[in-house]
């Protein structure tokens, strides 16, 4: 019973805010800015202002990224037929908005399970079937934050990438060649260890369906 409240009470609560502040209040900025500053100010607290600063710059990439293809759209002067004002306006305030829960709703996330831990989602009363997903989550979880220097060593050492200093063009890209060998990486490992897990399963609990 403790284990499925530390579980189930975390996961309601981000079920609350996901449905207040990413569908009920998506498009209130104001109070979608008040909802980053206040989640930013509880993971620096809780984790520290280098885990926060960790978790911004890993997610840059892909913000610029979504950013870079809503400019496109207002230098197309694409936008919906009901919506008034410009198109970069128009796109401005969408994108802002998405970026800005994107942000607020993994602070919360990681939150909201930061006094939980990976015993207590085991101790749960469900099967070894359904836990083996919980282990390669885990499992690939530490493998992303783990391989970080390895993989940037290892992307630095490619002649085109040695130049300095790098414009902010070329720092782009790094991140992004970054996100996807980790990508790869990911798949790669998923499909290895998932193999290994059910394997163990399969030799220790019999069927592994």
């Amino acid at each position: 019973m403790r284990a499925f409240l530390k579980i189930g009470l975390p996961l309601l609560l981000i079920l609350v805010y996901l449905t207040l502040f990413g569908v009920i209040w998506l498009d209130r900025l104001n109070l979608q800015i008040g909802a980053l500053a206040m989640s930013s100010l509880f993971m620096i607290l809780r984790f520290g202002p280098q885990r926060w600063l960790k978790e911004v710059l890993a997610l840059l990439p892909f913000l610029l990224t979504l950013m870079l293809v809503y400019l496109l759209f207002s230098l197309l002067d694409l936008k919906p037929p009901r919506s008034s004002g410009s198109a970069s306006a128009y796109w401005l305030s969408y994108g802002s908005v998405r970026a800005l829960i994107l942000l607020s709703s993994l602070f919360v996330i990681q939150l909201s399970y930061s006094f939980s831990s990976f015993s207590d989602l085991l101790a749960l009363p469900l099967s070894i079937h359904s836990k083996k997903y919980f282990i390669l989550g885990k499992a690939l979880y530490h493998t992303a934050f783990s391989s970080y220097s390895r993989l940037s060593l290892h992307i630095s050492l490619i002649p085109t990438h040695q130049a300095a200093p790098k414009s902010w063009i070329q720092e782009f890209r790094l991140k992004l060649i970054y996100l996807l060998a980790l990508l790869y990486l990911i798949l790669r490992e998923s499909r290895i260890k998932g193999e290994l897990i059910d394997n163990r399963i399969r030799h220790c609990h019999g069927s592994d369906e």
